[in-house]
C-alpha cells in the first residue's frame, strides 16, 4: 500500500467511524471524494516505474499549503465544497439533514454543543479530517527527510538540471548522515562527467536501478553504494534511513571496538 493510500485509509476511517446515521454518512463521503480527487494522483505517481521522488515531496508539500488553506478558511471550503453537493443528492435520497439526536441523558456519544447544522459538522468532521490529512502527508514527506531524498538526485537528468554548487550542497546533507567514504569526491566528478555528455538524450529514459548498470558506476564505488541505498528506500521515508546508516557504521573496520 502506497503512503498517500495509507493517509486515505487513515482519514476515511476516521470519517466513517463518526458516520453514526444517514446524515452524517452523506457528508462523510462528500468529503472524503472531494479530497481522494486530489490525492489519487499523487498515489499513481507514487507507483510510477520512473518516479521522481523530489518532485513528488514538491508537488505534496504544495498539496499540504492547499489543504492548510482549507483547514483555515474551513467556513468558506465546507460549504461551497461539501454542502453544496450534499444538499441536492440528500434532497434526491430523502435525507434530511438535521443535527445528531440530542438525548436527555448522555449514554453513549457526547450531546451536541448548541451548534446549528453547518458548524456542527464543519467543526465535528471537516476540520478534523483535515488535521489528519496534513499531519500524515507532513510526517511522510518532511523536509527532515530531505537527507534520503536528496540521494535521488544521482540521476543523471537531475544532475543536468541543478548548478555545480547547489548540487554540491544538497548532497552533503545527505552524506552528513550516511558517511560514505569518499562520496563527495565521486559525486562531484560524476556530476562533472554528465554535464560534458549534456548531448546524451536518453539519459531521461534511465531508471534509478539502470545507473548500477552505467559502464562508468564502477569507477564510482561510493555512488554505487549511495545508489544502492536509493534501491532500498520506500517513497516515503520514516526510520529505515537510519537503520541503513547504522548498518553501514557497522559493516566499516574497527566498528563495535570499544
Amino acid at each position: 500500500m502506497t503512503a498517500a493510500g495509507e493517509t486515505r485509509q487513515t482519514a476515511h476511517v476516521l470519517s466513517l467511524l463518526s458516520a453514526c446515521s444517514s446524515c452524517t454518512f452523506l457528508i462523510c463521503l462528500f468529503i472524503i471524494a472531494n479530497y481522494s480527487c486530489v490525492l489519487e494522483p499523487v498515489a499513481q505517481m507514487l507507483q510510477s516505474v520512473q518516479l521522481d521522488i523530489v518532485k513528488a515531496q514538491q508537488h505534496i508539500s504544495s498539496l499540504i499549503d492547499i489543504i492548510k488553506n482549507h483547514r483555515d478558511h474551513a467556513e468558506e471550503h465546507f460549504r461551497d465544497d461539501i454542502l453544496s453537493k450534499a444538499r441536492p443528492l440528500a434532497d434526491k435520497l430523502g435525507i434530511e439533514l438535521v443535527l445528531p439526536r440530542i438525548c436527555s441523558r448522555q449514554t453513549h456519544r457526547a450531546n451536541t454543543a448548541g451548534l446549528d447544522f453547518e458548524s456542527y459538522y464543519r467543526t465535528r468532521l471537516y476540520i478534523p479530517y483535515l488535521y489528519s490529512l496534513v499531519s500524515s502527508l507532513t510526517s511522510r514527506f518532511s523536509s527532515n527527510n530531505n537527507a534520503q531524498f536528496n540521494l535521488f538526485r544521482l540521476h543523471p537528468k537531475t544532475m543536468q538540471e541543478l548548478e555545480r554548487e547547489e548540487f554540491r550542497s544538497l548532497l552533503a546533507v545527505s552524506n552528513a548522515l550516511y558517511r560514505i567514504d569518499n562520496l563527495e569526491y565521486e559525486t562531484m566528478n560524476l556530476f562533472d562527467y554528465w554535464h560534458s555528455q549534456s548531448h546524451v538524450a536518453d539519459v531521461a529514459k534511465l531508471d534509478t536501478a539502470d545507473l548500477l548498470d552505467v559502464k562508468h558506476c564502477d569507477f564510482f564505488p561510493a555512488v554505487k553504494e549511495a545508489i544502492l541505498i536509493v534501491l532500498t528506500l520506500p517513497a516515503t521515508t520514516c526510520s529505515i534511513e537510519h537503520d541503513l546508516s547504522a548498518r553501514c557504521e557497522e559493516s566499516k573496520p574497527g566498528c563495535g571496538q570499544q
